[in-house]
């Protein structure tokens, strides 16, 4: 009796692990034979997802003929299979969130925001300068607050540096080469330390929106971006649509209206047509019209 249910317990496990078995214990061969072609077709794939390795199962058993009472063990490796394949989305999923995450870490940044949100003084100056230089937004400034961040970073680096060293030679006078061509520092001035005492003024002064206000084209700083932004101002050949682009010396000559704009003695624009199309036509109603 012992021996029976000892029997009947190892068929029931083996039904739940997939395995069928059937016949007397003469089969027990065979069926030894299926389980070890079973582990053998069954493989583990490593899959490296976020830095760690998983061992993630792929395959299952060949399929077995259908046999009487097999309905248990059918359902059982249907079961697992399923789990198998639920497990393998879930990896997938978290890894394609990973590559996501890094590769949103790939752009750079363009500006930084203040860590403290609400602080008067700050507040103040720049509104003050927002306005002075005709700025959209503080976006704006916070872009130019940047750029001015890394140059003197990269400037105090190579002061670290030994005054003999190659990379300080070469990327300190490429630096102030470039500082040299914008305008931001004079001719004389070929050290980096005036490199760690330019301002975010400097940078917004040599903006083509305050180039143009200065050299008298535009009524006011915030009439100066108007124009830009219509194209209406030129750099040398180049018609130029941004306010922030930033001006060479030597290009600084060079700006004016552009040849297709009615300011640099191109075609007339909408309104003026429009007028001279109504006091063409109708005759003094025009003129009345432009006096309102």
């Amino acid at each position: 009796m012992l021996n029976q249910n000892q029997e009947i317990d190892e068929k029931r496990g083996m039904r739940e692990r997939g395995i069928v078995r059937t016949g007397s214990a003469a089969d027990a061969t065979g069926s030894a034979a299926d389980a070890t072609a079973t582990a053998a077709t069954t493989t583990l794939t490593p899959l490296s997802l976020s830095g760690t390795t998983d061992l993630v199962r792929i395959g299952a058993a060949e399929e077995e003929e259908p046999q009487e009472g097999s309905a248990a063990g059918d359902s059982a490796a249907a079961a697992a299979m399923l789990v198998t394949i639920w497990e393998l989305q879930v990896c997938m999923i978290w890894a394609t969130r990973d590559n996501t995450a890094k590769l949103n870490l790939a752009y750079g940044k363009t500006f930084k925001k203040p860590r403290r949100p609400y602080e008067k003084e700050r507040l103040d100056a720049e509104l003050k300068l927002v306005g002075e230089y005709g700025l959209r937004c503080k976006r704006e400034l916070w872009r130019v607050q940047y750029a001015l961040s890394r140059i003197r970073n990269n400037a105090r680096h190579l002061l670290t540096l030994d005054e003999k060293n190659p990379r300080r030679i070469f990327e300190g006078e490429a630096l102030l080469r470039r500082m040299n061509r914008y305008g931001l520092l004079a001719d004389g001035q070929n050290k980096l330390d005036y490199v760690l005492a330019l301002t975010v003024e400097n940078f917004l002064a040599r903006r083509l929106q305050t180039l143009v206000f200065k050299a008298g084209m535009a009524k006011s700083i915030h009439h100066a971006r108007v124009l830009i932004r219509q194209r209406h101002i030129r750099v040398g050949r180049q018609i130029v649509n941004i306010p922030s682009f930033m001006v060479r010396v030597e290009s600084e000559k060079h700006i004016d209206f552009s040849l297709t704009s009615p300011f640099g003695g191109g075609p007339p624009g909408r309104v003026k047509r429009k007028n001279q199309k109504k006091a063409s036509g109708g005759g003094g109603d025009g003129e009345e019209e432009d006096e309102e």
